[in-house]
C-alpha cells in the first residue's frame, strides 16, 4: 500500500510532518515512505550498524595527592600532640568552626579523633585523612575545613600550627 493510499485513510497525517525521518511521530516511522509492491506498509526501518570503535589504552591510576603536605616541624609537634592525647587516639582531627572568643570570624579548631569517630564522619559526608610521617597516627581534615585547606602546607610558625598556601602567605579561616 503505498503512501497516499494511507493518508487517505488515515486523515490526521499531513505531509509536512514527514518532511524529515527525525520529524516523524514514534509510532508511525515503521511506515514505508516509497510505493513498492513487495514492501509492506508495516516493514520495519534497518536499524544502524554499529561501528567498530578504536578501543584507547586505560590510563594508569594515578594515586591522589594528600589535602594538604605536613612539614618537619610539623610532625614533630602533632606527633608530641598525639603522644599527650587521650588513650586510643587515632590522630587530629582539623576542623572549620566559629570562634570561641565571642569574635564575629571563623578559626581552625584542632581535636584528637579515635576510630569510632572516623568511622561516623565517613557516614556524614567524609573528610580527607592525611598520614603523619613517621608515625602511625594520622591529620584528619573534616569536610568543613576539606577546600581552605586543599593545597596547603601545614608548618609550625612561633609555636603555633598554620596552613600556608602554595605562595606562602598564612592561610586565614575567615576570608
Amino acid at each position: 500500500m503505498s503512501f497516499c493510499a494511507l493518508r487517505r485513510r488515515i486523515p490526521s497525517l499531513s505531509p509536512r510532518l514527514f518532511s524529515a525521518p527525525s520529524l516523524q511521530p514514534r509510532h508511525l516511522r515503521f511506515l514505508s515512505t516509497s510505493p513498492s509492491p513487495t514492501a509492506s506498509p508495516f516493514q520495519q526501518v534497518p536499524r544502524r550498524i554499529k561501528k567498530n570503535k578504536v578501543k584507547r589504552p586505560r590510563r594508569r591510576f594515578k594515586p591522589l595527592k594528600p589535602a594538604c603536605d605536613i612539614s618537619p616541624s610539623a610532625v614533630e609537634y602533632l606527633s608530641e600532640l598525639c603522644k599527650v592525647g587521650p588513650e586510643g587516639s587515632r590522630g587530629v582531627m582539623v576542623k572549620f568552626t566559629h570562634s570561641t572568643g565571642g569574635q564575629p570570624r571563623m578559626v581552625f579548631s584542632l581535636s584528637f579523633i579515635n576510630e569510632n569517630e572516623i568511622e561516623k564522619q565517613e557516614e556524614l559526608g567524609g573528610g580527607e585523612i592525611v598520614d603523619i610521617p613517621g608515625s602511625d597516627k594520622i591529620l584528619y581534615v573534616h569536610s568543613t575545613a576539606f577546600l581552605k585547606v586543599l593545597g596547603s602546607n601545614v608548618e609550625m610558625q612561633n609555636e603555633e600550627l598554620v596552613f600556608l598556601d602554595k605562595e606562602g602567605f598564612k592561610i586565614d579561616p575567615s576570608s
